[in-house]
């Protein structure tokens, strides 16, 4: 008969369990323009064009028929022309290094976008790239045990001159 009773209970816990849903309102967030556009002197200019969206849309808003030209203060110009899932690019266009680009975007019910930058002239070289393997007992809440969880650290080291001001891009695929 204890046997049944410590059998029972767990059971008409769980069953008897209270559970209340709740719902939640987010504000409605208003669209504005995404561009994304990180250039080399190695690779054609590409930008990727889309618009905001709150964190529980699972859409994707790419535009398709934004106009975008670039301008280099070497007298350089171009117009992207869009080849794709929000994508512009101008396959002749290789970016050159020193030369400050300057881009404006117009994409219909929107206001004209500009942003400019450059590939910086001095020389940064990556000195090493090292990859670890590893596995890193992390406790998950709720279960009571500690289960081992594969992790992978990367350590990448640059020189790079501390008086000019630029940025890396890494890609990991």
């Amino acid at each position: 008969m204890k046997r049944f009773f410590k059998l029972l209970l767990p059971v008409l816990v769980v069953v008897t369990s209270c559970r209340k849903e709740i719902e939640i309102d987010f504000p409605v967030m208003e669209r504005k323009p995404v561009i994304n556009c990180l250039f080399s002197s190695e690779y054609p200019l590409m930008t990727h064009v889309g618009l905001t969206k709150s964190p529980t849309d699972t859409s994707t808003y790419l535009i398709e028929n934004a106009n975008i030209s670039v301008f280099g203060n070497d007298g350089t110009h171009t117009v992207l022309p869009y080849i794709g899932e929000g994508y512009y690019s101008a396959n002749s266009f290789l970016p050159q290094k020193g030369v400050i680009y300057s881009m404006e975007v117009d994409i219909p019910g929107f206001k004209r976008i500009t942003a400019s930058g450059s590939i910086p002239v001095s020389e940064s070289a990556i000195l090493s790239i090292q990859s670890k393997s590893g596995f890193k007992t992390e406790p998950v809440t709720g279960t009571g045990e500690d289960p081992t969880i594969p992790v992978q650290n990367l350590e990448i080291r640059v020189k790079d001159d501390i008086k000019v001001e630029d940025f890396y891009g890494i890609s990991i695929v």
